[in-house]
């Protein structure tokens, strides 16, 4: 191999290798950064969903807690209660409620009673609610916004927790699937009380918001409609698609997935929320209730929601890939200008100069060969090439041990020339004598 071949060889690999070992090492690091720095965005845009929606429903809470408490309701409790309690009455009116609810007779008039258009006009200008119904201090329905499934109350889990409740306090129950309204509502429970003599119970308000309108219109606006934000509910099934307009890419979530997500603990994974198709996503809990008070089977009673916030993987890294192909791009351009810069610096530092010197070495070992054979008729033509030779070394500037050995290297080979000009005339003498 040519000393030329080894110095460009050796400059390239001392310029390219290091700028590739670079481009290695940000192709690789780099796109975990950005991977995971949109894992981190994902999971606080779910954590911040998930804390706006929780503020959301105890806003709502509290109004209504604060419009239970100054409403005529009391006035209405007061005149629709009937102090006396049948038992057997409540069975009775129960067997035929259903039906008997659809007439405007006997316990179909509950729904016509002026508590029951009261509970109508405040739905109307509140259409988040589902529905709303009222009971006296037994259980008894006394006024509705719509048919319910049962006349007697008092048996249900949510009567009891809010008759026990003191003035002026309510409870959210959870996530219930309301049988009344056929939907998944967030139920409020209050219990009325008279208002001159707050210790006397007159009944309970039950209020149910239609959970994934409520929802959707709290959360705020998507600023990008490719990162999908869903309300799933503990078993995986998707409540509500936040992204409104869009359609949702999946409706159920496999449950070894989302258990992957429910128990990141504040980070984010990628997972196959689709199958085939991995996403970067982030789970973060809604939790409906301040405090957990259990009551009523478990399947039941959905006391929690999960925001989950995803985007497809490919779709997500996008912008990364397409910077590293252009860095790739920048790479070859670059290694090949360093390539080509290489070669010419080595040509003009290194390789130049060394020929020189070997044309200059070669000229005097050819001049001295043909003055070894006695073919002196040749020897100047010869001699005059390599005094040509060793002038051209004389051209060198490169201001380094080179251009010390080229004047080195002039000296002695004019020494030599002499030294065998001296000897070829002396043997021209001695054939003359």
């Amino acid at each position: 191999m040519k000393i030329h071949t080894k110095l460009v060889g050796f400059v390239v690999g001392a310029l390219v290798v290091p700028f590739l070992l670079g481009m290695f090492y940000v192709r690789h690091f780099g796109k975990l950064y950005y991977q995971n720095q949109q894992g981190i965005f994902h999971l606080m845009i779910a954590e911040e969903l998930a804390a706006t929606l929780q503020a959301g429903v105890q806003q709502k809470f509290q109004q209504m807690l604060t419009w239970a408490a100054v409403s005529p309701l009391h006035s209405f409790a007061a005149k629709g209660t009937d102090p006396q309690f049948d038992m057997d009455a409540v069975r009775r009116m129960d067997l035929d409620w259903t039906a008997s609810m659809q007439t405007n007779a006997g316990p179909g008039a509950v729904l016509s009673n002026p508590l029951s258009k009261y509970l109508r006009a405040f739905q109307r200008v509140n259409p988040e609610f589902a529905e709303m119904l009222m009971t006296d201090a037994h259980g008894r329905l006394i006024g509705a916004t719509s048919p319910t499934t049962d006349y007697w109350q008092g048996d249900e889990s949510w009567w009891k927790t809010a008759a026990d409740l003191p003035a002026g306090n309510g409870e959210i129950p959870g996530l219930l699937f309301d049988e009344s309204a056929g939907i998944l509502a967030i139920d409020m429970v209050f219990p009325v009380h008279s208002f001159a003599d707050p210790s006397e119970f007159l009944g309970v308000l039950k209020v149910s918001l239609h959970a994934t309108r409520f929802l959707r219109r709290v959360a705020p606006r998507p600023w990008n409609k490719e990162i999908a934000r869903d309300l799933v509910l503990p078993d995986g099934r998707v409540l509500a698609h936040i992204n409104a307009g869009d359609a949702p890419a999946y409706s159920q979530i496999a449950q070894d997935v989302f258990q992957q997500l429910r128990t990141a603990n504040g980070s984010w994974k990628t997972v196959e929320l689709v199958p085939g198709t991995r996403s970067l996503a982030a789970a973060a809990p809604v939790h409906i209730l301040k405090d957990f008070i259990p009551f009523g089977d478990e399947q039941d009673h959905l006391c929690e929601l999960y925001v989950v916030v995803s985007r497809d993987l490919n779709k997500t890294m996008a912008p990364v890939q397409a910077m590293l192909r252009q860095l790739t791009l920048w790479e070859f351009a670059t290694a090949l200008l360093f390539a080509v810069l290489s070669y010419l610096l080595t040509t003009y530092w290194f390789a130049r100069p060394i020929k020189k010197l070997r044309n200059a070495s070669v000229s005097l070992v050819d001049y001295i060969k043909l003055s070894e054979q006695g073919r002196f008729e040749d020897t100047w033509a010869s001699r005059q090439e390599a005094r040509r030779k060793l002038s051209e070394l004389e051209t060198l500037r490169s201001r380094d041990e080179l251009q010390d050995l080229s004047r080195d290297f002039i000296r002695m080979g004019e020494q030599m020339l002499s030294f065998l000009r001296r000897i070829e005339d002396k043997l021209h003498e001695t054939k003359r004598k």
